[in-house]
């Protein structure tokens, strides 16, 4: 008897989680996107961001350097973005890219931009979970992950 109620409270607690996770990719928080001055928005004060320009610490991420020229940059970085799994591309104009990456498992949308300084000669990006609070780093690691990728080129 004790068996049987621990297995059914373990069932209502999966399916309680289960519930919250769908309600969480059912409303997903409007993303504030774009440029503002002419420069990527900040990130809010949840983990689940980073951010290249007007970061603060726990928020800031390197920007991309510019090996060619900046068209050659900027479509380098469409390419690869087409090329990756379950990524679409917004936008993409000659100075700004915006694409939504959705989780395998669950859906949720999270949401790159990258802006080209050309008096820097870099790419300045922002990633960011349109939902919950932590994303367990994988903002930061995308990050890396396409700046890594940019550079060998």
């Amino acid at each position: 008897m004790a068996t049987r109620i621990v297995l059914l409270a373990l069932v209502g607690a999966t399916l309680a989680l289960l519930g919250v996770l769908v309600l969480a990719r059912l409303r997903p928080r409007t993303p504030d996107l774009g440029l503002s001055g002419g420069r990527l928005r900040p990130c809010p004060s949840s983990p689940n961001c980073v951010v290249s320009e007007g970061g603060d610490p726990a928020h800031s991420v390197t920007p991309i350097p510019l090996r060619g020229s900046p068209a050659e940059g900027m479509r380098d970085l469409i390419e690869l973005l087409a090329r990756l799994p379950r990524v679409r591309i917004v936008a993409a104009r000659p100075d700004y890219v915006h694409a939504e990456f959705r989780s395998a498992l669950f859906g949720y949308v999270d949401d790159f931009e990258a802006r080209l300084d050309e008096r820097e000669r870099r790419i300045e990006v922002r990633s960011a979970s349109r939902s919950g609070t932590s994303d367990l780093g994988v903002n930061r690691r995308r990050v890396a992950t396409i700046r890594a990728a940019l550079e060998k080129r």
